[in-house]
């Protein structure tokens, strides 16, 4: 693999460790903020739906410019959005950290496609372990984010005001980086005055990911709300969210060689069933060691499902048409994820942990129908992408 993909590795480790910081500290800081306790989820679903709408736009000026390029922009961005929430913290202001939390959804719009730039930049036969590489860099930064938030969340008086001071560094890093990274000249797509007719078959890629991704976030995202009424204290949450991290990110430390193994399919699949009996341990009981190990195949099952579904993505599509596959996938993605994330919360309050996991169940037996009703006929590996057809809009 050459250089560019283990820089945007680099920067990826810096984005995730923010990333991780923010989602282990913003249910808590939305719940101080918010006072009531309403609203404490909304800073995560205001991120989520950020990025949905800045997805497309940010595609279209990496179309123009060029990804790394855009990426040296939002590495500015994310030192800026980590300083107010900041000031948001010590200055006890919700609305300021709502925009915090927006500021952040708009650098993960562009941050998403890290991977998708590093196997761009890989040859073919490489993309699963260049993917992989960028999806490891969650190992790390499971570790670090963590870790050092627990550290030092109370180290200047305010709780959490030192975690987002933290952040700052990180931006920097990335900002580092990429000015060493050449840019990757834009792809020339179809004319933005036309549509592109995709067989249905390669809407399954989206559909497989936004399935994973909306029963992560919706289980993951109140955990540490779940277990502070548990009686659980924040640096056992902290615990398992950094195991639930473990999981998301450190099976690519052998998910290419899977793929490689059993096919994508089946790697999907197995996710599928991993995430299954991650929700219902979670029906079964609640204590510290369940809700590790439930958090952990949470992460695993994402995993599987998560990266086949990208590898699909990339493999499936026509080179021109891949910029505007890969923001169709992302806005279904954060549509359907924020979604979950803006309910999630209200159904605990309202319902309980209990019947939250039992709704989480219904759209993971959905993907399990859909990765087992694969017709023969459909082979991810011999789609012609000479089918796909750019038509004038009706």
């Amino acid at each position: 693999m050459n250089r560019s993909i283990y820089l945007i590795a680099i920067a990826q480790l810096c984005f995730m460790s923010v990333n991780m910081m923010f989602l282990l500290t913003a249910s808590l800081v939305g719940a101080a903020l918010d006072q009531t306790g309403l609203l404490s989820t909304a800073p995560l679903a205001i991120m989520l739906f950020t990025i949905l709408i800045f997805t497309p736009i940010a595609n279209k000026l990496m179309q123009r410019f060029g990804k790394i390029y855009i990426f040296r922009m939002v590495s500015i961005l994310l030192g800026v959005c980590v300083f107010i929430g900041y000031l948001s913290i010590i200055n006890h202001s919700f609305y300021l950290y709502l925009f915090a939390s927006s500021l952040l959804g708009i650098s993960a719009s562009a941050a998403n496609f890290f991977r998708f730039a590093a196997m761009e930049s890989a040859q073919p036969n490489k993309m699963a372990k260049a993917l992989s590489l960028i999806m490891l860099m969650g190992v790390a930064s499971s570790i670090i984010a963590p870790n050092l938030s627990k550290s030092i969340d109370s180290l200047l008086g305010v709780q959490f005001s030192a975690v987002y001071l933290a952040m700052i560094p990180f931006a920097v890093v990335m900002f580092i980086v990429f000015s060493m990274t050449p840019n990757i000249k834009p792809q020339q797509t179809a004319k933005t005055n036309k549509k592109i007719a995709l067989p249905p078959k390669l809407y399954l890629p989206s559909i497989h990911a936004t399935i994973a991704n909306a029963v992560m976030v919706f289980v993951m995202g109140v955990t540490p709300a779940a277990m502070y009424h548990m009686n659980f204290n924040f640096s056992d949450s902290a615990f398992v969210i950094q195991w639930h991290m473990l999981g998301m990110f450190a099976p690519s430390l052998f998910s290419a060689w899977i793929i490689k193994k059993i096919g994508v399919y089946q790697f999907q699949f197995t996710g599928a069933w991993i995430l299954l009996s991650a929700l219902i341990i979670n029906l079964i009981t609640t204590n510290h060691l369940s809700l590790t190990i439930s958090l952990f195949l949470l992460g695993v099952g994402w995993n599987f499902v998560y990266i086949g579904a990208s590898t699909q993505l990339v493999q499936w599509n026509k080179k021109e048409h891949l910029g505007q596959a890969q923001t169709r996938n992302e806005m279904m993605i954060f549509a359907f994820s924020g979604c979950a994330m803006l309910f999630s919360g209200a159904i605990l309050n309202l319902l309980g942990w209990e019947l939250l996991n039992t709704f989480a169940i219904i759209p993971v037996l959905f993907l399990l129908g859909l990765l087992f009703y694969k017709p023969n006929h459909i082979n991810p590996y011999h789609i012609n992408p000479n089918q796909l057809k750019t038509n004038e809009p009706t």
